[in-house]
């Protein structure tokens, strides 16, 4: 069933990387869907359809990124002597490259990243990561046994997804609210986690990670960012912004002189982390950084 506009609007807990895949989808069924007679009408609608994808998850580096190179191949395409047909196939060829690549990408982070689940560990994670999920299933299908703390994530509460899914999958996994994280870490032996963007000095993530990774870190525990590297985006070419969403979803007030905000995104320092877990393998963070982040 093809996924409307409307219905990507409406998703709010699943993962970036999930994201962007649908929408990646949604623009092939875009493409296919498309009349080519006029390739110039065609490209302005493709550039509108972006911008409204970008729109719905802005701090998605990876989804702003992944666009805008569809955007890049048609345009690249139109210069060519090629047809409008085969101009049409040539992006939808490309644009299976690039959902290919992405499965790809996900085993190689799930391969690397299991490695560091040992047996008996105990792990917390906030959000609903499709990384840090198919890391940890990974890690079962090797024969680890171990447990899953998983933070609630609220507003949106898409730690309950992660922690269902894990379940049906056979992980033995625990389900806490985010003011619980001091007495889970109490417990733990490593904390796991996925981003929407990586910058200079930085990470995205769900409202909640900062105090997370802080108490971690206080803790002395290793803290671990599961994310494509096209997930890196630096201020220096996009400014962050952060956006206030629905304030009936934390409360409805009922005096005026309350005000509720309610935010989903916040940043992290990048120093606070241990390693950083990519499709191209284990990095600490002055190994990403050299790697990554260098002019």
């Amino acid at each position: 069933m093809k996924t409307t506009m409307n219905q990507l609007q409406e998703i709010k807990a699943t993962s970036s990387f999930d994201f962007c895949l649908l929408a990646l989808r949604y623009l092939q069924n875009f493409i296919k869907d498309a009349p080519i007679k006029n390739m110039d009408n065609f490209l302005s609608s493709l550039n509108e359809q972006g911008h409204a994808l970008v729109k719905m998850q802005p701090n998605m580096a990876n989804l702003k990124k992944k666009i805008s190179m569809v955007i890049y191949v048609v345009k690249k395409a139109m210069k060519t002597r090629k047809t409008n047909a085969e101009i049409i196939e040539y992006s939808l060829q490309k644009l299976a490259e690039m959902l290919a690549v992405a499965a790809q990408n996900k085993e190689k982070i799930a391969a690397a990243g299991s490695k560091l689940i040992t047996s008996n560990a105990r792990v917390v994670t906030i959000g609903n990561s499709a990384l840090v999920s198919e890391i940890l299933i990974t890690a079962l299908n090797q024969k680890r046994k171990f447990e899953v703390y998983c933070l609630e994530s609220a507003p949106t509460r898409e730690g309950i997804t992660l922690a269902e899914a894990l379940a049906r999958k056979g992980i033995s996994a625990c389900l806490y609210g985010d003011a619980a994280m001091g007495v889970i870490l109490s417990q733990a032996t490593l904390v796991l986690s996925g981003a929407v963007r990586i910058y200079e000095e930085g990470f995205v993530n769900k409202i909640g990670t900062l105090p997370l990774a802080l108490t971690t870190c206080s803790l002395k525990l290793p803290f671990y960012l599961a994310a494509e590297t096209d997930k890196i985006l630096t201020e220096r070419e996009y400014a962050i912004r952060f956006y206030k969403h629905d304030p009936a979803e934390i409360y409805i007030p009922r005096n005026k002189n309350l005000k509720v905000h309610n935010v989903y995104y916040e940043s992290v320092p990048l120093s606070l982390l241990s390693k950083l877990i990519t499709e191209d393998g284990i990095f600490d963070l002055t190994e990403f950084k050299n790697w990554y982040l260098k002019d």
